[in-house]
């Protein structure tokens, strides 16, 4: 969900496959049509399966990297800036409530005028929670403009700003994982620590995805840097992001593990691997790995230019066919999943396609 349009001759074609990466992780997260819940089977194909959940962990993150890429190292136009606010508002609420009529006769649950009015405002889970990165980005962009100031003016400023940032959300998620491995391994308690704010009330960020505004300033940084990343050996450079991915994964599974045993539930490696260092990395080192696209391809320039269309739609005709799907369980893994997630892709992007040529309509999904 590209934080500025650049025409075809300027393109960041690196950024427009990295947010293809995005929303199709994002789908495949959302489409999961297999078990992974090694705590009731406890075999070797449930923890490969949790194991490849851990791929999916930078879904979302990846539009906050890839917002701040584009808009840290653009000029600030301050009135299309409050326009661009307003709009996500907007869209957020008429995106929200055309969900939940939508989902009404899909799930057989019909909802009083009261209650669409409640279920939006609260982004209740099954309906609107996943309008939840909009949110997030409104928050963010709300501080864009300081946080440009710092950017253009004074590094130093907007390096303190991204560690204060960083140390209060990472560094929060991981004494939470550290303490909880502390706590499970060493003196053998079942006591999982996950929300605790350790910076009780000096904590900027506490009530809010805080972690969020690592990955969009980081995002800008990384537009300074990628020069010089891109004077690596290419195979030095993807060798090495493949081995951190690897080793990054690896750590967030056994996190995973070390949180689901201890609480007797599984624990989402990719709802909570969000704002760990681990999932961090993978966003960094897929960065790195789409620096390998030199050309502009008209597909991921199309699927790129309209994730904010198959974003809000995906959901839709994942709650229409998914149950159908599960249904044959040999459709149940992961291959047929992805391929699953491509076939909702396509769909969606077609429909936005189309919404796009018609007046008006075009405004709810670009």
């Amino acid at each position: 969900m590209q934080g500025v349009n650049f025409s075809k001759q300027v393109r960041q074609v690196s950024i427009d496959l990295l947010e293809c990466i995005a929303i199709l992780l994002v789908l495949i997260y959302h489409s999961t049509l297999y078990s992974s819940d090694f705590l009731s089977e406890p075999t070797y194909l449930h923890y490969t399966r949790y194991l490849f959940r851990t791929l999916l962990s930078p879904c979302v993150s990846l539009f906050f990297f890839a917002n701040g890429y584009l808009l840290f190292n653009k000029e600030l136009n301050l009135k299309k800036h409050i326009y661009k606010i307003l709009r996500l508002i907007i869209l957020c609420g008429v995106w929200g409530i055309g969900k939940i009529v939508i989902l009404m006769p899909i799930k057989n649950e019909f909802l009083s005028i009261k209650e669409i009015i409640k279920t939006l405002w609260q982004w209740k889970t099954g309906w609107t929670n996943s309008l939840w990165f909009l949110g997030t980005l409104v928050c963010i962009y709300i501080l864009f403009p300081l946080l440009k100031v710092a950017y253009d003016h004074n590094k130093k400023v907007f390096t303190y700003f991204i560690t204060a940032c960083a140390i209060l959300t990472f560094g929060n998620a991981l004494l939470n994982e550290m303490a909880t491995i502390f706590l499970t391994t060493i003196l053998h308690r079942s006591t999982t620590l996950q929300d605790l704010n350790f910076f009780n009330i000096f904590n900027l960020f506490r009530g809010i995805k805080g972690y969020a505004f690592v990955y969009f300033c980081v995002g800008g940084c990384f537009y300074q840097i990628k020069d010089k990343i891109l004077k690596i050996k290419p195979s030095k450079r993807n060798i090495l992001a493949l081995l951190i991915m690897a080793a990054s994964c690896i750590c967030l599974w056994g996190v995973g593990i070390c949180y689901s045993i201890a609480s007797g539930e599984q624990w989402d490696v990719v709802w909570n691997g969000y704002d760990t260092i681990f999932t961090f990395m993978n966003v960094i080192c897929i960065f790195v790995l789409c620096l390998n696209l030199k050309t502009d391809k008209a597909l991921i320039r199309t699927i790129s230019c309209n994730t904010l269309g198959i974003y809000f739609m995906h959901e839709i005709f994942i709650h229409l066919t998914r149950d159908l799907i599960k249904q044959y369980q040999f459709l149940c893994n992961i291959p047929f999943n992805i391929i699953y997630a491509i076939v909702i892709l396509l769909i969606c992007l077609t429909i936005t396609l189309v919404m796009r040529r018609i007046p008006f309509v075009r405004r709810l999904v670009s």
